[in-house]
């Protein structure tokens, strides 16, 4: 367990390995989007939250490679789709409610 402030401002409070972000975690961005999940080698990798302060946009979901890959939840513009993602973007079957 440990706490990381980067050259960027971000911040990363969760588990390491090998100096890099791998377990769980949490990370702050400077433009106040937060993530909490699973990392593996500083990259978002397995299940986790993504929050965009900005945009009002919530992900909970699956992440392979830092990218939304597998099964989510995406809220957006008072929209909620769940279904499934590939590469970042909506794929294959899901609703949009």
């Amino acid at each position: 367990m440990g706490t990381e402030r980067f050259h960027n401002g971000e911040t990363y409070v969760g588990e390491y390995r090998k100096n890099r972000p791998n377990g769980k975690g949490e990370y702050f961005y400077t433009n106040g989007n937060y993530y909490k999940g699973d990392f593996v080698n500083h990259l978002k990798h397995g299940e986790g939250y993504f929050h965009d302060s900005r945009n009002g946009i919530e992900f909970k979901g699956q992440y392979k490679n830092d990218k939304k890959c597998g099964f989510g939840e995406l809220k957006f513009q008072q929209n909620l789709y769940v279904g499934n993602f590939e590469n970042d973007y909506r794929h294959g079957y899901g609703e949009l409610y």
